[in-house]
């Protein structure tokens, strides 16, 4: 089934808010494509701008404003910090641009439910960037699934212990947003695996915050979320990084009625009756180029993505939920659209 936006772009002009490696790996995969056209760039360091443009030879822009003036785009990638997706994305469509932006859509679910209803009125393309669920291994837990029955138990824990860098802003409340809206992308792939979730119970923990003028850092955070599942599996996220993280882990455990996945960044591995097996983890390189060819297919033809905003929005609701729940200490119900 195709997508019908009503102003597709066989040929689109594209313009990049961000010089990081997302926008990076964008920017490469556009200049292979001979049916798209990069034109313009910018970024929030004046040198790390100027060396992308001259890298890929394009104007130099100094900020988004004078893009959205100056700049003839079709479609708007979006790689900058979180706090500044919601603003970027509602400005793209109000210009009628079609829009790609990394996760998470919004720090905030009111927000990010506007965005979507707003792409809609336009009928513009807004893609959130969710490349984990393009990656090998997910991929094979998904093909994986039908050998552990009923899925029971899931335990899904990412700890980062390397320390911040001073002023980082993926150790910041207001630039990364409440840790499981910045890395939603845990609760999007469970979702994607094991279906809606209803309830959340979570615990926040913020080490060595500090302010520095109105934004405030830390200097380690541990979150803890319980969640239920409408198919009655219960689960578990931890996400942990910087101070008081003693030992690095990425561990996706799913256990199920007749066996269990258990992924620990790099091995996967079967447990049933016969014992262990190790499975085909898959790659997981080259994803942003496979998401910026789906996302031009889809302007050309139509095609559909492999992901929808709605979906995003579900996910969203799931890390409001948790947000909610770390500050009333209370289980909270997952909102519903």
């Amino acid at each position: 089934m195709t997508e019908d936006y009503t102003r597709r772009s066989h040929s689109p002009k594209i313009g990049i808010i961000g010089t990081g490696f997302a926008a990076r790996q964008r920017a490469q995969t556009i200049l292979q494509d001979p049916g798209a056209e990069l034109v313009a760039a910018v970024g929030h360091s004046p040198a790390g701008r100027e060396a992308f443009c001259r890298e890929f030879q394009i104007p130099v822009w100094e900020d988004p404003a004078t893009l959205w003036e100056n700049a003839a785009i079709d479609l708007v990638f979006i790689s900058t910090i979180n706090q500044d997706h919601a603003n970027l994305v509602r400005t793209a469509l109000e210009r009628n641009l079609h829009v790609v932006v990394e996760y998470p859509l919004a720090l905030d679910l009111a927000e990010a439910r506007e965005l979507v209803n707003l792409a809609q009125e336009r009928r513009c393309l807004l893609h959130v960037e969710h490349i984990e669920l393009l990656s090998g291994i997910h991929q094979s837990l998904r093909s994986g699934l039908a050998q552990v029955g009923c899925v029971h138990l899931v335990r899904y824990s990412t700890i980062n212990a390397k320390p911040p860098e001073p002023g980082r802003w993926t150790f910041s409340p207001e630039l990364f947003g409440f840790p499981l809206f910045g890395a939603v992308s845990r609760i999007n792939r469970l979702i994607d695996l094991l279906g809606p979730i209803e309830q959340v119970f979570c615990e926040n923990r913020y080490f060595g915050l500090s302010e520095s003028g109105k934004v405030h850092f830390y200097r380690g955070c541990l979150c803890l979320a319980n969640l239920r599942f409408t198919s009655g599996a219960i689960g578990e996220i931890v996400y942990a990084k910087g101070e008081g993280c003693w030992r690095s882990q990425m561990q996706l455990e799913l256990v199920g009625s007749t066996g269990a996945l258990i992924h620990d960044g790099e091995r996967l591995v079967y447990l049933g009756g016969e014992g262990m097996r190790e499975l085909d983890p898959g790659s997981k390189r080259g994803l942003f180029n496979r998401d910026t060819l789906a996302v031009l297919a889809a302007l050309r033809e139509g095609e559909p993505l492999y992901i929808k905003p709605y979906d995003t929005l579900h996910a969203l609701a799931v890390a409001a939920a948790a947000e909610r729940s770390a500050q009333s200490a209370q289980v909270e119900r997952v909102e519903t659209f």
